[in-house]
């Protein structure tokens, strides 16, 4: 038979269970807002790379043309096997997207120069990928419109402070389209 003392410690109170589960859920979160950061971090680098990679793509694969065309580049980068693997695209033609790391990627042509479109940016992502390519940094530089917000070549406004206030909260209006010669 069990006396009252052992009664009392075979097991744990509900207090005790309650403590268990509580710190079990904030370690949980922790973890989730961790792996939030570092995916985001990643998909931030990934799309830098893509955009380096596919802006020299394009400019070796019109070297020597007069004018990128006016129809989807990344068409053209499918024909010449150029695109990089990490791609997927639907379509065909002017109508051809791209899947990149935060959405869709669009690359059109228009005369002596192209633009390409990264659709629904997160916001930290949006900062970082404002400050890849600038005047200062890309001498072909030509524009980059984030979310309405359009930087030139002569734009005085290209700093940390301004993409930050350019690049909206909401991932799904953060569209930012570069131009390059």
């Amino acid at each position: 038979m069990l006396t009252t003392n052992q009664k009392n410690t075979a097991g744990f109170s509900l207090l005790e269970l309650l403590l268990v589960v509580a710190v079990g859920a904030v370690l949980i979160l922790a973890g989730l807002g961790a792996y939030r950061l570092v995916s985001e971090n990643n998909n931030t680098n990934q799309a830098a790379r893509l955009l380096t990679t596919l802006k020299q793509q394009i400019q070796q694969a019109y070297q020597g043309q007069s004018t990128y065309g006016a129809t989807s580049i990344l068409d053209d980068l499918v024909t010449l096997h150029a695109l990089p693997s990490d791609i997927a695209t639907t379509g065909s033609g002017d109508t051809m997207t791209g899947k990149g790391p935060f959405g869709t990627i669009s690359i059109l042509g228009a005369g002596n120069s192209f633009s390409m479109t990264f659709n629904d940016v997160p916001k930290g992502a949006c900062v970082r990928l404002a400050q890849q390519f600038t005047p200062q940094n890309s001498n072909d530089f030509v524009s980059l419109k984030i979310a309405g917000t359009t930087f030139t070549q002569t734009s005085t406004n290209m700093t940390q402070t301004q993409f930050m206030s350019s690049c909206v909260d909401t991932a799904a209006t953060n569209d930012m389209v570069w131009t390059f010669n």
